[in-house]
């Protein structure tokens, strides 16, 4: 039995995240979110440019679908320890775990998110 872990991930500039979760203009073409990731990420390959951007073009259908909003941040500190040489086996510590309630969010400038400077309500913190 083969447990491989698989995590896809994508890079997304924080200033474009407010066009992800704007729904309002519908589903994104491929070349849209190229165009995005490829800003992201200018020193990848084309191929996983092109893989990153199919897998962003479904997060923004899952969103829209769904009409999903950000309602938590989390904040910690991480040490990871692997081997140099490759990484099957590696070792992730978080220390000071913090879960922000970003719906408590009333930014008048339309943030996606309370800004990292702003006084955060302290019914909106839960340390860990």
């Amino acid at each position: 039995m083969d447990n491989k872990s698989v995590k896809e991930r994508v890079a997304l500039k924080e200033r474009d995240m407010p066009k992800l979760i704007e729904t309002s203009d519908g589903l994104w073409s491929i070349k849209y979110a190229t165009e995005l990731v490829r800003e992201a990420s200018p020193d990848d390959k084309d191929e996983a440019i092109s893989e990153a951007a199919a897998l962003l073009v479904d997060i923004r259908s899952i969103i829209c679908k769904f009409k999903l909003r950000p309602c938590v941040r989390t904040k910690y500190n991480r040490a990871a320890f692997q081997s140099a040489k490759n990484n099957n086996l590696r070792l992730t510590i978080d220390r000071d775990i913090t879960v922000i309630d970003e719906t408590c969010n009333n930014a008048s400038d339309g943030s996606w998110c309370l800004d990292e400077h702003s006084i955060i309500p302290i019914n909106a913190v839960v340390n860990v």
